[in-house]
This record gives structure tokens, sequence and C-alpha cells, in this order.
């Protein structure tokens, strides 16, 4: 792994209780949201089903029937996704040139150039005291990462102070050593 993909310094899974507990606070600001979307998309099913009543060569089901199934259609497409997306798995890894988060089919990368500051702070979750990296890009918003019990803390502030002082200095990130492990 060279000039093809970055090095992966550390690696870990996000802990799920941290994860699921910014997903609640997230969820408390979209409640709205969502419940649009049901009413629109059943307001849409049943549009179609009252063109197809004003077509005479269609024989469309009875009112009742359509609106169930509007209804079903619309927790399919709303609530469904969101509730299979909670339970994907979350993996952050420590790149040469980035941080990534990767849940479910979404990457987030934040290359360290991008970062403006970063700290690693304790969170209380549950009665619980979990550490998590807290990231302040340049550009977008901030976002938080959970941190598993096994990643020394230590290591992530060394690593994670070095690349942040490569990237302001503007060095080069990658060095002969890290395109060729075998040296």
């Amino acid at each position: 792994m060279g000039w093809l993909a970055s090095r992966i310094r550390l690696k870990w899974r996000e802990p799920k209780s941290v994860r699921r507990y910014f997903d609640r606070l997230k969820a408390k600001k979209s409640y709205l949201h969502k419940g649009m979307a049901f009413i629109f998309t059943v307001g849409l099913g049943m549009l179609i089903w009252w063109r197809a009543v004003l077509n005479p060569e269609k024989n469309p089901p009875p009112f009742r029937t359509a609106l169930e199934l509007s209804m079903c259609l619309a927790i399919m497409v709303v609530y469904l996704p969101a509730l299979v997306y909670r339970y994907a798995r979350s993996t952050i890894m420590i790149h040469n040139d980035r941080i990534r988060r990767i849940r479910g089919n979404i990457c987030r990368d934040c290359k360290y150039t991008n970062i403006e500051t970063y700290s690693i702070d304790s969170k209380t979750i549950d009665g619980h005291v979990f550490p998590v990296l807290s990231v302040i890009p340049k550009k977008g918003k901030a976002f938080v990462i959970g941190i598993d019990s096994s990643i020394s803390l230590e290591e992530l502030e060394k690593i994670l102070s070095e690349r942040m002082s490569q990237a302001r200095s503007g060095k080069k990130q990658h060095s002969f050593k890290d395109m060729n492990p075998n040296l």
C-alpha cells in the first residue's frame, strides 16, 4: 500500500452506544421531515389511484385498499431505510492523509489539510464514560467519533498531532518507507 492507497495507521469500530446516542440527537432535530415525507408519499400514492379512477380503461382497487397500500409504501420508503441504517456498523480508519468513517454504504473523508482543530474528550452516555474524537473541519459540519476501548489514546494523539503538523507545514505526507513496507 503506497502510491495507490494511503497506509492505515489505526482502525476500529465505533462503539454502538456512542453512535446511537448521536443518532438520537440527530433524530430529535429531524422528526418533522419524516412525517412530512410520509404524508407526501401517501398523497402521491392516492394521486396515482385517483388518476386511475378517472381512466375508464383501468380497474383500480377501492379507496380503502388504495389508502392502505399507500400507507404501507410510505412506511417502507420513509421509515424502513432509516431503521436499517441505524443498525449499520461504523468503521473508523486513521490514514496517513485523512480520517475516514465508513457507515453502511456512506463514506466520509476528512483530510488533515481540511481540519481546523480536533480534540480527544470524554462523553458520559447512559452512565458510562466513552472517549470521543471531536473534529472541526475548516468547511462543513463538525463531527464526533467514538473511540473504542482497545485503542490507545496516547498513540491516537501522537498520530493525529504528527499528521496535523505535517499537513500545516505543507510537507509531503508519504515517505519512501511508507510506499514500500518491506524496507
